[in-house]
């Protein structure tokens, strides 16, 4: 079969030679993908818009956006720029200190709730006045919402140096908000020079109204020397509730208040702490 000509349409292969395929004459639809080298330089000019999917609508002039990549494309992160803006990280997405970056840094308390913050800590010595008033021994504002209906604080206080002009009892008050949830009084030798400490709980009972709180002291004598004191001790312990609005601040406190007489050497509170738990 002859070549065909300028003008005319080219119907079959053994139509085309080697030079004459010239601008408008290749039939509609017989060039398909196969067709054409992989270094054609082809113009944009010269394609179709491209779509993804039937109707989900051409790739616009301002870029690709999330609706065009399929969710099983394999994007290799060398494509990706880096999330710098902190609100653009999902919290929850960290599920662990695992999946925590090595160079993080320092995570702050509130994304280490395992870490119990410190409320409130007093390291210096604090003496009480040798007198028959009731004391404060340490207090502390516990933040409106800290205890919820499941939360709970612990306060600890290390005593040194709680002596007694003849037998006699002492009184140990723990209270939160107006309320006393639980009072210990319990007796202290003559001489010698018992150390201890005190250790009070408080917790939510379920509702943000509703607390309870246990207390546990224990002192004990501190001689150098075997004699017939060596070894006493005082053991205290008691539970309590109160009904104290724990959504607004409230003070926790323990206060220490002795019997008629004064003590010899007041007792000294060395260092005390409260924190969340």
């Amino acid at each position: 079969m002859p070549n065909a000509t300028s003008g005319n349409v080219i119907s079959s292969s053994a139509q085309v030679g080697a030079d004459v395929i010239l601008t408008g004459n290749i039939k509609n639809g017989e060039i398909v993908n196969a067709d054409i080298a992989a270094a054609a330089a082809i113009v944009g000019s010269k394609l179709q818009e491209l779509t993804v999917g039937a109707n989900a609508g051409v790739i616009p002039s301002t870029g690709i956006v999330n609706a065009h990549v399929a969710a099983a494309a394999a994007i290799v992160d060398t494509k990706l720029a880096q999330i710098t803006t902190a609100s653009k990280v999902d919290g929850a997405a960290i599920t662990g200190l695992a999946s925590v970056p090595a160079g993080a840094g320092i995570l702050p308390v509130a994304n280490t709730p395992a870490v119990p913050p410190i409320i409130d800590i007093a390291p210096g010595d604090v003496t009480m006045a040798d007198n028959n008033n009731e004391q404060t021994m340490f207090s502390v504002t516990i933040p409106g919402g800290t205890l919820g209906t499941t939360g709970g604080v612990r306060c600890k206080l290390f005593i040194d140096t709680w002596n007694n002009n003849g037998n006699g009892s002492h009184t140990l008050r723990c209270k939160y908000g107006a309320t006393t949830l639980v009072t210990i009084t319990f007796p202290i030798d003559a001489g010698g020079s018992p150390k201890g400490y005190v250790e009070f709980i408080l917790a939510a009972d379920g509702a943000t109204n509703a607390q309870k709180g246990v207390v546990i002291s224990h002192f004990e004598v501190d001689h150098l020397t075997m004699n017939a004191t060596q070894g006493k001790y005082s053991f205290g312990a008691g539970n309590g509730t109160s009904a104290e609005d724990s959504t607004a601040d409230k003070t926790l406190a323990v206060t220490f208040q002795q019997n008629a007489g004064a003590c010899n050497i007041p007792p000294i509170v060395r260092l005390a702490l409260c924190e969340k738990i």
